[in-house]
């Protein structure tokens, strides 16, 4: 029988988002494809305190003709920097 623990802290559950989006930008298909991603995103937003960021990104991305009612409409490099 495995030892029950307490929840993980805010910090854990930070770190672990983090850890997570790197692999998920990378191979978003193996994470359950873009809505995995900006659910992924928009927890880690959360975190960051910063809960309204990511609806303000998509109107931004809208303003630009690169989001509609299906997400995003092109590839989300071609309007996303990523970092290498």
């Amino acid at each position: 029988m495995t030892e029950s623990r307490a929840s993980a802290s805010a910090e854990e559950i930070h770190a672990y988002l983090v850890e997570q989006l790197n692999p998920a930008l990378r191979r978003p298909g193996m994470f359950g494809g873009e809505t995995a991603l900006w659910m992924l995103v928009d927890h880690l937003l959360f975190m960051e305190g910063q809960p309204t960021a990511w609806a303000e990104e998509k109107e931004r991305l809208a303003e630009r003709g690169c989001w509609d009612a299906l997400g995003v409409r092109r590839q989300p490099s071609d309007h996303i920097p990523l970092i290498p």
